[in-house]
């Protein structure tokens, strides 16, 4: 391997070590072979312990070599004649900051998207420093129809990828396992169009590239180009968008749960005014996420926010007594939850409205269970016999003793496994499932852990609707916030210095599952940083709705009761079956996005070609 290396890198400045490296690992060689030769077997051992020990370190410092090596040809081969490089990378496709990070790397000309109006697109662009660290320009030349030559004005951002570091982890089975997720990944979205950025020497700087379809977009094909510069050269980039001729749903057509504690982004920031509430709520619904505290005392969004966001989902109010109340207390309850339930009747929000409470009560220790099943029987039935239409939501798989008590189960991920009989048992007798994740599953099971693969984000929303799933949860989207307020200094001065783990409210212990129910930074000014692990849940999102959109335009054509549109219909409905190039099961799944990003447009191609039929038709 050595002298395979020395001839492909001629002159290279480690060729001189590499030389002194192979000599003595010669005469470590012919040691060994003149003490087995001569049969002296008492010094066997210890001369191969130290050929062994010196073959190791080699072994290290060559492929550390090897690969800096091999990312110089890669880089030269893109940079050309310039002192930096550009390379891409699918927004779902994520990496460690490594010497082998290059071999990750896509090499493009042209990117193409595809959208329908109302949903957001993305991908990273990613340039490459040579020897030396150099500042580079950006520029994009905005999007141009094709057909028409006129703009598509205000759609596109973009921002660096900072990275996060975690120096420990108890994701992994064992030690071994648990290294692939110890080191850095770029994960905050710092947006702000940038007009320059800087690359360190023999390093990266990614950026995300982002584009964000209005409504009214007139639909078709669209170019433009990012123009990457410095004094040595430039790079040029095409970007190909095609505008679907639909809309995709302002708002989700399921429950997406994923709670923001507003309380610590009060800590963090020291307030919590109208103006900072709005701002949250708009971030939010931009990642179509309904702002929502699935732990909050009283209903959740307010009546008032409900009605200036147009949201559809909301909490009546969190409660997790360890046993049953006394009448007074309960006579209570039911009046406190008369007041905030009865006006949301009156404005007629109360269809999307849920009931989360008792958490996770499956969990309960033997010696609890008996006081807290009847806690949850007498505290839900009243409720039940009072709010008929409310939803009652419990995170835990059905239990045989609290059936009549919940509408909604919402297990973890992996008790979806297709070996669960239980599940399909549950699901042919009406039983409402939704789906969540927490400090688990790991893997083979996908969540939202940093250092997971970044696909892992999406696919689950198409996996939700492979399993028919009726929603889904995930208990908060902000709480290393808290964990970091101590460490706010550390942070502010470096993205890296941000602590990936939090401090558990049951045991005060920190748990470094990295990245656990934390998808956004704090970011100057009182704004919120986004994560690239949330850009993935939202292209999610949009990849369900688009399920959604599919469904109702077959339904719209079995209507017309057409033989002619018999062949169209069958073809569509294949469409709507997940491909097992993305995913089988919720433990067997594709990594690599492009198979997802495929079958995407698939979907959305089937759609316009639906549009077009049924326009005819009429």
């Amino acid at each position: 391997d050595c002298e395979k290396l020395l001839k492909k890198i001629g002159t290279d400045k480690s060729l001189a070590y590499l030389k002194t490296q192979k000599n003595e690992l010669d005469q470590f060689y012919r040691q060994l072979q003149d003490v087995v030769k001569n049969s002296e077997y008492d010094s066997v051992q210890p001369v191969y312990g130290k050929l062994q020990r010196k073959l190791d370190t080699f072994r290290t410092r060559l492929q550390q070599e090897y690969d800096k090596i091999a990312r110089s040809i890669f880089f030269k081969k893109l940079a050309k004649h310039a002192d930096f490089a550009v390379a891409t990378l699918p927004t779902g496709k994520g990496f460690r900051k490594s010497p082998q990070a290059y071999q990750t790397f896509e090499q493009h000309d042209v990117v193409s998207m595809r959208a329908a109006r109302g949903e957001v697109e993305s991908f990273q662009i990613i340039p490459m420093a040579g020897n030396a660290a150099t500042r580079i320009s950006i520029d994009f030349s905005g999007f141009i129809s094709e057909n028409t030559g006129k703009s598509l004005p205000r759609v596109a951002t973009w921002g660096v990828i900072r990275d996060v570091t975690a120096t420990q982890t108890m994701l992994g089975s064992d030690e071994r396992a648990r290294l692939q997720y110890i080191g850095s990944w770029p994960d905050i979205v710092m947006d702000g169009n940038p007009a320059s950025v800087m690359i360190p020497a023999e390093d990266v700087t990614p950026l995300l590239f982002r584009v964000s379809v209005p409504r009214t977009a007139v639909s078709g094909d669209y170019e433009g180009v990012i123009t990457l510069a410095n004094a040595s050269g430039k790079k040029s980039l095409t970007v190909k968008l095609h505008v679907y001729p639909f809309d995709l749903p302002e708002r989700n057509s399921i429950p997406i749960a994923f709670s923001f504690f507003k309380h610590f982004y009060s800590d963090w920031f020291g307030s919590l005014t109208p103006e900072q509430n709005g701002l949250i709520n708009h971030f939010l619904l931009s990642y179509r996420i309904p702002p929502n505290n699935i732990y909050a005392g009283t209903l959740t969004p307010s009546i008032e926010e409900q009605q200036e966001f147009n949201l559809n989902f909301a909490t009546a109010g969190y409660l997790c007594p360890a046993k049953p109340y006394t009448m007074e207390k309960l006579n209570s309850l039911v009046e406190t939850f008369r007041k905030s339930l009865k006006p949301l009747e009156e404005a007629g929000l109360a269809k999307h409205t849920y009931l989360y409470s008792f958490d996770e009560i499956s969990c309960l220790e033997p010696e609890r269970q008996e006081e807290g099943f009847a806690a949850a029987r007498q505290i839900l039935g009243v409720l039940k016999q009072e709010f008929p239409w409310l939803p009652r939501v419990q995170t835990s798989a059905p239990i045989a003793e609290l059936l009549s008590e919940f509408d909604i189960w919402c297990p973890t991920f992996d008790y979806f496994d297709p070996s669960n009989q239980a599940r399909y048992d549950f699901q042919k007798k009406g039983i409402k499932f939704w789906w969540y994740s927490a400090d688990g599953p790991q893997k083979p099971y996908p969540n939202f852990f940093l250092g997971y693969p970044l696909l892992d984000s999406r696919v689950i929303m198409t996996m939700t609707y492979m399993n028919k799933i009726d929603g889904i949860l995930y208990w908060c989207i902000n709480r290393e916030w808290a964990t970091n307020l101590s460490n706010k200094a550390a942070f502010l001065e470096k993205c890296s210095g941000w602590k990936p783990s939090i401090i558990s409210p049951f045991s005060k212990q920190e748990k470094m599952l990295n990245g656990m129910g934390n998808l956004v930074y704090p970011g100057p000014g009182g704004i919120i940083r986004p994560s690239l692990r949330l850009e993935n849940l939202r292209d999610g999102i949009e990849d369900y709705e688009l399920y959604k959109l599919l469904e109702q335009r077959i339904a719209k054509l079995e209507q017309l009761h057409s033989p002619d549109l018999i062949s169209l219909v069958r073809k569509a409905k294949q469409v709507l079956v997940v491909p097992s190039s993305v995913a089988t099961s919720i433990r067997s799944y594709n990594h690599d996005p492009r198979a997802l990003m495929k079958h995407h447009d698939t979907v959305g191609d089937m759609i316009e070609t639906i549009d077009k039929v049924l326009a005819e038709t009429k």
